[in-house]
């Protein structure tokens, strides 16, 4: 019996070593089928996340849109084929650093792809999140997070940099955000015309922005009411488009979820509406301190340094929106405020314009490589359903329902006194 039990075993033993051997052989062309698959599942994604909304935004679909889409498809595709490769690598280090060579590597590409990407406005964009990452992780970064109302704070630095330059220079905004606050701007376009420089300041209070026959209040009334539609033409498709992406989620498939997305997707319209509406309201109608606060730059007109001391308070309209997202707007706003001010250094230094694509190249590659390491920060979007990067917390859940599992099984707990005995 024993010797036919020492056969049995021999067997296996030698069946088991042989498919091991099979694996084995053709576990390279596995992984690079799985690392392919992966890359290639997360290029459609990024593909399909920005096009649809962009398209839907803009209401056609264009070449342009189509090659941004591809630039970006590509960068999230190649970052997460290398970082698979790199993941599975003996060397500490390039384990510990994958997601940033993975990240600097795919910004490459993507760059090489459409150089679009690196104009101002996104490569300063990424430069503030990546800032952001670094920061929360020393003392300056406490110290900032304990400032209250830190994100409305800076709302307001940014609205008296961007609403001042595009009232008195408007050729120094970025030209697509200088189409948004045209529109959003409710004025007419000879009234804008009549304020921009080389034109005399305009004196205040500003009379020529308000209709005929309407007081200050009045106006006021009238362009909120106005802004609310206006802006509700921009919010409304990308929070529908939003509620979308959410009802494909297995998870929100109960009623109490769906309740919850449609209640929240309204909610997220009304509150953006009533934000970007007041923004634009409050900086027209702050010209009311002027003549209290500052005498002199009443007398003066409204000059750059004018303007900023009193459209600075639209950045207060920051308080109507949900908590989570002023973070997002005063990042948002901080990119076209610095974009402005860089396009002043190079009306003022001709060689900055120069260095302007190599200084761009150089921040986009590095700051991709900064989110990227810390992809436990960034949306849940982006890293879990894009890239399928697991954040901290999920790999945190994933321990302790391991551990519960193994001091809960019996076939475990079987197997531990077999080996045992």
């Amino acid at each position: 019996l024993s010797s036919h039990m020492s056969e049995d075993l021999q067997n296996k033993n030698n069946s088991s070593s042989s498919q091991l051997a099979a694996v084995e052989k053709h576990a390279p062309r596995m992984f690079f089928k799985s690392m392919l698959d992966a890359g290639a599942s997360s290029f459609g994604k990024a593909f399909v996340l920005y096009a649809l909304p962009m398209s839907i935004l803009r209401r056609e679909i264009k070449k342009a849109i189509l090659k941004r889409a591809s630039a970006i498809a590509a960068f999230m595709g190649i970052a997460k084929a290398v970082q698979l490769l790199l993941f599975q690598q003996k060397n500490q280090t390039l384990t510990y650093y994958s997601q940033a060579i993975a990240g600097g590597l795919g910004a490459s590409v993507a760059l090489a792809i459409d150089s679009g990407l690196g104009y101002n406005t996104l490569v300063i964009w990424f430069a503030i999140r990546a800032a952001r990452c670094l920061l929360e992780e020393n003392i300056l970064g406490a110290f900032l997070n304990n400032i209250p109302h830190l994100p409305t704070i800076t709302m307001c630095f940014s609205a008296g940099q961007i609403l001042s330059s595009w009232v008195r220079y408007p050729w120094e905004m970025d030209p697509s955000y200088r189409k948004f606050l045209d529109f959003h701007g409710g004025r007419p376009k000879w009234v804008m015309e009549r304020f921009a420089a080389p034109n005399a300041p305009t004196p205040y209070p500003l009379y020529m922005i308000r209709k005929p026959g309407t007081g200050y209040f009045s106006d006021g009334i009238q362009y909120f009411l106005a802004g609310l539609k206006r802006a509700s033409k921009v919010y409304t498709p990308l929070y529908i488009a939003a509620l979308l992406f959410g009802l494909f989620q297995v998870r929100n498939h109960t009623p109490s979820r769906l309740s919850k997305l449609f209640l929240n997707c309204i909610s997220n319209i009304a509150r953006s509406s009533a934000f970007l509406s007041a923004y634009c309201t409050i900086a027209w109608t702050s010209v009311v301190i002027m003549p209290i606060l500052f005498r002199y730059s009443h007398k003066v007109g409204a000059t750059r340094v004018g303007l900023r001391r009193h459209v600075w308070m639209a950045g207060l309209s920051t308080l109507l929106e949900r908590k989570e997202r002023r973070p997002e707007l005063a990042a948002y706003c901080s990119t076209y405020a610095l974009d402005s001010v860089w396009k002043r250094v190079e009306n003022t230094y001709p060689f900055a314009k120069k260095i302007r694509p190599y200084l761009a190249a150089a921040l986009l590659i590095s700051s991709c490589s900064i989110l990227l390491h810390h992809y436990n920060k960034q949306p849940a979007l982006v890293t879990k359903w894009v890239l399928g990067f697991e954040t901290e917390e999920e790999k945190l859940k994933g321990k302790k329902l391991d551990n519960n599992i193994d001091s809960s099984s019996p076939l475990l707990q079987d197997n531990g006194i077999v080996q045992k005995v």
